[in-house]
């Protein structure tokens, strides 16, 4: 079938894409303080929906109440956008990548994070837990692609791209992933874990250019910039120039 042949296309231009080695990247995020996604009826046992249904509802108030007491604290953050300049090693799992504007830096390599100024020798600095939100988490969403359409071409940085409209199995990607991948937390019960909806840019070569996808209150968009791009020195945390 089509949807089926789309499918295999994305899968296929990620495999193309880590073949590449590294890539310079714009990691984008927009806080989205306005009503929470609804989430899908839960299915199986009564038990098991009301269950479901309670951790919905709490958690959905939760956001509700987060999103009403930080739009009442910072005016005009209901949908703020947040970029971060940085470079990914596709081939090590790592990525390195530091706010647009700020001096803050971050590390990612596999399921672990560091933080710090530039300059700061990686070995001196404490690891923590990655998050969900960053690089790298989005590439490894790619793999539960259980489902794809072509849409048409669109123009991206100059460059002619074929958009596909995808759902991604979170199950799927977590057993795909070559390292233990952040998994769900608390607040993305409003979230349909077995059918994330993603959008994927791919370019004349086969290979992913932007992935946009909806993940609980933050949006996330990750442009591939600069495939086969030089690497940083990983051993020092470094600032990365604004997009052109």
């Amino acid at each position: 079938m089509a949807q089926d042949a789309d499918c295999d296309q994305v899968l296929s231009a990620l495999e193309r894409t880590l073949g590449r080695g590294t890539a310079r990247i714009v990691f984008s995020l927009t806080i989205d303080l306005s009503e929470p996604q609804r989430p899908p009826r839960p299915r199986g046992p009564l038990l098991r929906r009301l269950k479901a249904r309670f951790a919905q509802a709490s958690a959905l108030s939760f956001l509700r109440f987060m999103g009403w007491l930080m739009r009442t604290r910072v005016p005009g953050i209901e949908k703020r956008p947040v970029q971060h300049s940085g470079l990914l090693d596709l081939a090590a799992h790592r990525c390195m990548y530091s706010l647009i504007g700020t001096s803050k830096v971050t590390l990612v390599v596999r399921d672990q994070r560091w933080e710090g100024e530039p300059g700061s020798p990686v070995s001196e600095l404490t690891a923590g837990p990655a998050a969900t939100a960053q690089p790298l988490w989005l590439l490894d969403l790619v793999r539960g692609i259980t489902e794809a359409k072509a849409q048409g071409e669109e123009s991206l940085g100059g460059q002619t791209t074929r958009r596909f409209t995808a759902y991604a199995n979170l199950e799927r990607a977590l057993r795909a992933a070559p390292y233990p991948m952040p998994g769900a937390n608390a607040s993305d019960l409003v979230v349909d874990h077995k059918r994330l909806p993603l959008e994927l840019w791919v370019d004349g070569e086969g290979c992913i250019r932007r992935i946009h996808v909806r993940h609980s209150l933050v949006p996330m968009t990750l442009d591939l910039l600069e495939l086969g791009a030089p690497p940083p020195d990983w051993s020092r945390l470094q600032t990365f120039p604004e997009r052109d």
